[in-house]
């Protein structure tokens, strides 16, 4: 009965990674085409921070709480931290968005055949309503 659950949690980790995976790289592309001179040092950064720091971290501390207190306990701390910052992000994304001013965060494409170019609008067309 465990194996089925394992593979059913591995099958959802692939891809709900790929997903958390695809939406940094996206907003971490924005934001290195929004500033200038940093194209490269925001993906490293991006990267060093998640593959580095975030996996050091959560070892050091996921072997220590593994440790203290096992692993039923850890796992749900840690579903539970990660259910507080999911509740967190998504008020934080709705008072963003209600507080912004009319200017989209995304870049706004025109398409043009088979390739796409980045089109200048006014900030009113952009507004998220």
């Amino acid at each position: 009965e465990s194996v089925t659950w394992v593979l059913c949690l591995e099958v959802m980790h692939g891809i709900t990674f790929a997903t958390f995976w695809v939406a940094v790289m996206d907003v971490t592309k924005i934001l290195s085409q929004q500033t200038t001179g940093w194209n490269t040092t925001i993906p490293v950064l991006t990267s060093t921070l998640f593959q580095c720091v975030g996996s050091g971290l959560g070892s050091i501390i996921g072997g220590w709480a593994m440790e203290v207190y096992g692993s039923k306990a850890m796992y749900r701390g840690v579903s539970q931290i990660v259910f507080v910052v999911l509740l967190v992000h998504i008020l934080g994304s709705l008072i963003v968005r209600c507080r912004s001013t009319n200017e989209s965060f995304l870049p706004v494409y025109k398409e043009c055949g088979n390739r796409c170019e980045k089109e200048d609008v006014d900030d009113d067309e952009n507004a998220i309503t």
